[in-house]
């Protein structure tokens, strides 16, 4: 294989993977001629956030440390806590190193509500995640506890079970549709995907002649992994092209997929070539369009979560520039975000997918290791899975001065209309054990049950389930060779259900798309062998309206 060769399959891939369209249709279908620079958001729109790993959001929320310690108090769930989890706090076996993390690292919250299963708990959420911390202060955000994703503690099974919405899913059938398309499909809007790579969660289902769910059609799927150099390659002619290899390619292609559409409309080509024309057709078109909408500035503070910026420095004793987030990966998805809805009436958007990884916290979970990309407030060191909080929850919170996180920077861009209009589901594949592994290894394993986090104005704020339920002190006093699971109470189908009436609904009033999202929704609930639901009603009322 020649060099051209080698550049030629770099140039193909790089131009058409920059954002991906898949499907058969024309491409003035798929977008909208609009021309305004940035538009409120048309419809209701999911923005679903996986948390790839398992992660341990019972280091988020934490029940409290008893301030007063006796036979009593250290029968509590929230002194077994802290003894069974110090190592994962990156403490010392000393109950006053429990005590005062508890008072000076966690924003204490007393649940106040008659007849409520968690009626005068106390429970804490780290300081670090500050906007999420406002977000639930103001009542729009929702604490899910006892969730069931995966059914199983194998992180690739239970992802496809995730992403599907399906727990008899396994990591063998990935080729099937994702609950994100799903709804999208059904609401006839587009899912985006807008994470490195595509998310299965975002793939559409067959729906003619037959509705499938078990198998993909990606006509209302699309892929932007840059918002700002999506699209093909575009021939530069106004410099000389003498030198320019890229531009030579460009025009070659374009010349050639033109020729070919004529071929095909004179009824000269096989109708074999129908998707790879149309595809290309619908790159270009979509490409140029978005390239057009977006001739303005990135926000700041949302240019900040992946870009060194001058004036961020962390503390560094160089005083170099420095960016906001660990993960630059996630502030680019964020940029994508802001993007896709500042152009929403051009995507005919409903739902979107974001990624973060690196929750697979066996060992060193409270790890104090130096990243001076990471802003720290209390020292500087960020803590193990603490820095991939931070990123995605983080900002201030009660004048604490904290940078703002991925989140929080979107949200100073966007006004109450698109505030109201927006839900943000966060959810990991399985949760982590409630108690820290043996031999010091300051991590937590494979669990089960899990919190799913809801966050949007819409959002009837508040925990839904019992959030450390009695029933795991047994679980404390078990053989110290094993680490206990949380129990998982309330299956993702409810869950997830209730967001997709939501998101599906309008003005005119509730359109019900749980049980075509989720067929289970539709059947009598196997509860011998799977969760269904961790109390009558209890999701009734999960948003405002």
């Amino acid at each position: 294989m020649n060099n051209w060769d080698m550049d030629r399959r770099a140039f193909l891939r790089n131009s058409f993977y920059s954002t991906m369209l898949f499907g058969v249709g024309s491409a003035t279908g798929l977008v909208s001629n609009a021309h305004a620079a940035f538009t409120n958001l048309q419809n209701r729109l999911l923005v679903d956030l996986n948390l790839n790993g398992g992660p341990d959001l019972r280091h988020l929320v934490v029940p409290a440390m008893p301030s007063e310690l006796n036979n009593t108090t250290r029968a509590t769930p929230g002194y077994k806590y802290w003894e069974n989890r110090y190592l994962t706090q990156a403490l010392a076996n000393d109950e006053s190193a429990w005590q005062a993390r508890w008072n000076n690292e966690y924003h204490h919250i007393t649940i106040n509500q008659a007849g409520d299963v968690n009626n005068g708990l106390t429970f804490g959420i780290w300081k670090g995640a500050g906007w999420l911390t406002r977000m639930y202060e103001e009542g729009n955000v929702a604490l899910i506890a006892n969730s069931a994703i995966g059914r199983n503690r194998a992180h690739d099974r239970s992802q496809t079970q995730l992403r599907q919405g399906d727990v008899f899913a396994n990591e063998t059938e990935t080729q099937r549709s994702g609950w994100g398309g799903r709804l999208a499909r059904f609401t006839n809007n587009n899912s985006v995907s807008l994470t490195d790579n595509p998310s299965p969660f975002c793939f559409g289902p067959v729906d003619t002649p037959v509705y499938d769910p078990l198998q993909i059609d990606n006509r209302s799927f699309l892929s932007i992994t840059d918002s700002r150099n999506s699209g093909l390659f575009e021939a530069d002619l106004d410099v000389d092209q003498t030198y320019q290899v890229d531009d030579k390619f460009a025009r070659s292609l374009k010349s050639y997929y033109q020729a070919l559409r004529g071929e095909s409309q004179n009824g000269n080509l096989s109708s074999a070539y129908e998707k790879a024309m149309d595809h290309e057709e619908k790159v270009r078109f979509f490409g140029s369009e978005l390239r057009r909408r977006l001739d303005f500035d990135i926000p700041l503070l949302i240019r900040a979560l992946y870009e060194n910026i001058d004036g961020i420095n962390n503390g560094g004793t160089d005083n170099r520039a420095r960016r906001v987030l660990r993960s630059s990966s996630f502030g680019r998805q964020i940029r994508n975000l802001y993007d896709c809805i500042a152009t929403n009436d051009l995507l005919n958007m409903r739902v979107a997918s974001l990624s973060y990884g690196g929750w697979d916290s066996h060992a060193s979970q409270g790890d104090r290791s130096n990243n001076n990309d990471v802003y720290d407030p209390f020292s500087n060191l960020p803590r193990g899975i603490e820095r991939n909080l931070r990123d995605i929850f983080g900002g201030p919170f009660n004048g604490s001065g904290d940078l703002h996180g991925g989140f929080s920077a979107l949200w100073e861009y966007l006004d109450n209309v698109d505030k109201d209009r927006i839900v943000i589901n966060v959810a990991g594949e399985f949760g982590r054990q409630i108690r820290q592994n043996e031999n010091d290894f300051s991590g937590t394993d494979h669990g089960d049950g899990n919190l799913v986090i809801l966050i949007g104005n819409s959002i009837d704020g508040g925990v839904y389930g019992d959030l450390f339920p009695e029933s795991e002190l047994e679980k404390y006093a078990e053989d110290p060779g094993r680490t206990p699971d949380i129990e998982s109470l309330t299956e993702m189908d409810h869950i997830f259900g209730k967001v997709c009436n939501w998101v599906s609904s309008s003005d005119s009033g509730v359109v019900e798309s749980a049980g075509r999202v989720f067929p289970r929704l539709l059947e009598t609930p196997d509860t011998e062998n799977y969760p269904d639901i961790e109390s009558a009603n209890m999701l009734d009322n999960l948003f405002t309206t």
